[in-house]
């Protein structure tokens, strides 16, 4: 009797982003088992991200240092300037890096904050005197040396604008007060509505320390550790005139925190921040914090928290509205999360790629929509399809594959890919069987030639435009087993490529 043919089809295969949370026995083909240096595109496809460009042509300054942080200071007229800092110093500038640092002020470290109000940008680091940048005399000074400077500016490691005035916080020796200047004065910690709030009755476990601040939706939130105290205001008008007498308690929740303020991202309507148990949404937290879970990184729960632990620079992360993603970067460990952010999946979490291999050390989006990276090479540009004019491999492999029948040998014959774009590329396609490592792979390589199926253009003509460029290519396949996985891997240089889709065709055996 003839075996039956069984044909097997993965359309937009990996879609939902990586899942190493929960069993592979248990996950459907739309899970990834690694998608690597991939996004998932707004069509729902992984596909390669995109590269970056160094953009600092002379990086003598850095030393063996790297860009630890990044900031864009915009002012009303319109001007901008790009601070970085580094190498125990502050600079201006993409191109060619200036040293803003002032004179006789000694920097020991470069984790700073950085936040803009009223045309001046402020700058804050744990053991540092603050700086202040004037943009009226486009000089960059200590707050003490600034006209105005009032009271004491604190020392601190954590900073905003926010309601028309500054707010800090000193992580290091006062960890448990939240300081404010007076309303657009950046630099007077003293007079007027200037004041402090001392937060160490609110701990809802008797003891924890301020990591973060942030604002969002006419709320002040205090990140601690295990916990977040969140402050409305009691005028009419939503303004703070006098935080003193407008701020009143709104919540407390207990249980979750966050690990660095470096990973605090407003997107639109919600606020998105790394606890120890991995990315959250502010209004998911809110609405179910009664929950066990409903976190962001569901799927990669453990993963983030063995980074976290692991983990010996600076966190970092940002969001960009026109990608769609949210990054959380791990600089030590050359690794970067990528959390679609254009649609959640039904459990609220996010669709999950990494990026390997990257050397990014903090992360900036601008106003214009530009992102950018430092690394060791300076200021770099989220942008094209090489890493800095070299390529870079992207590798996509499913769940194992049992054709619904997890006790029957299969025998694949044949498989059949359909990708968009990746003109000129050599794909190595792969497949393994039993939850095994030991993959078996067939290099393909895809035309120049637009618009080709089978890399032959239909009738002479291309149907897709280059950009767009659609190729289809089959495999034979080899040996038999009872559970298949397929994937696929390329040096992405020059050109996006998206996976499409995966068409298997296998001989359907005996039971064993």
């Amino acid at each position: 009797m003839a075996q039956e043919q069984k044909n097997v089809t993965i359309a937009a295969p990996g879609f939902a982003g990586i899942n190493t949370q929960d069993s592979p026995l248990t996950q459907g083909a739309q899970w990834a088992a690694i998608a690597d240096n991939c996004v998932v595109d707004r069509y729902g496809r992984i596909g390669a991200r995109k590269g970056y460009a160094v953009l600092t042509t002379d990086n003598t300054a850095l030393g063996t240092d790297y860009v630890a942080a990044l900031h864009e200071f915009v002012a009303t007229d319109g001007t901008k300037v790009i601070f970085s800092a580094a190498n125990n110093k502050i600079f201006s500038g993409t191109t060619t890096l200036v040293d803003e640092t002032p004179g006789a002020y000694t920097i020991t470290a470069d984790d700073w904050q950085m936040a803009t109000l009223n045309d001046h940008c402020f700058m804050f680091q744990r053991g540092h005197e603050p700086l202040c940048y004037e943009h009226s005399t486009t000089t960059l000074l200590k707050m003490s040396d600034k006209t105005g400077y009032s009271g004491t500016a604190p020392q601190a490691n954590a900073v905003i604008a926010a309601y028309g005035r500054l707010w800090a916080a000193d992580v290091t020796a006062n960890k448990y007060t939240v300081y404010w200047t007076d309303l657009l004065q950046g630099w007077d910690w003293a007079t007027g509505s200037a004041g402090s709030i001392d937060i160490t009755e609110v701990w809802p476990r008797g003891q924890d320390e301020i990591v973060a601040l942030a604002a969002h939706n006419n709320f002040l939130l205090i990140f601690g550790k295990e916990c977040i105290v969140i402050y409305g205001t009691s005028a009419s008008d939503g303004r703070l005139s006098d935080p003193t007498t407008d701020l009143y308690l709104q919540d407390v929740i207990e249980g979750i925190g966050c690990v660095s303020r470096h990973s605090i991202q407003p997107i639109g309507s919600d606020l998105l921040f790394l606890d120890a148990s991995g990315v959250r949404s502010l209004a998911r937290v809110i609405d179910e914090r009664s929950l066990p879970i409903g976190d962001i990184s569901r799927n990669v729960r453990r993963d983030i928290k063995d980074r976290i632990s692991d983990e010996t620079g600076e966190i970092f992360s940002t969001f960009s509205p026109e990608e769609g993603f949210y990054l959380v970067g791990f600089p030590s460990q050359m690794l970067v999360y990528c959390f679609d952010m254009r649609g959640l999946l039904e459990d609220g979490s996010a669709r999950t790629t990494t990026w390997s291999g990257v050397p990014f050390t903090s992360a900036h989006y601008l106003q214009d929509g530009t992102l950018f990276f430092g690394t060791t090479d300076g200021v770099t540009q989220y942008t094209l399809y090489t890493d800095d004019g070299s390529g870079y491999l992207m590798y996509y492999l499913s769940n194992p594959i049992t054709f619904d029948s997890p006790a029957v040998i299969k025998i694949p014959k044949q498989l059949d890919v359909t990708l968009i774009g990746g003109e000129g590329s050599n794909v190595t396609l792969l497949w393994s069987y039993d939850y095994t490592d030991n993959n078996k792979t067939r290099t393909v390589s895809l035309s120049n030639a637009g618009g080709s199926y089978y890399n032959v253009a239909e009738y002479g003509l291309d149907e897709y435009s280059s950009s767009n460029t659609l190729s289809q290519t089959r495999v034979n396949l080899s040996g038999s087993g009872r559970a298949l996985a397929v994937g696929m891997q390329t040096t992405v240089n020059g050109a996006s490529i998206d996976v499409q889709e995966f068409n298997i065709q296998a001989l359907i055996g005996r039971i064993l």
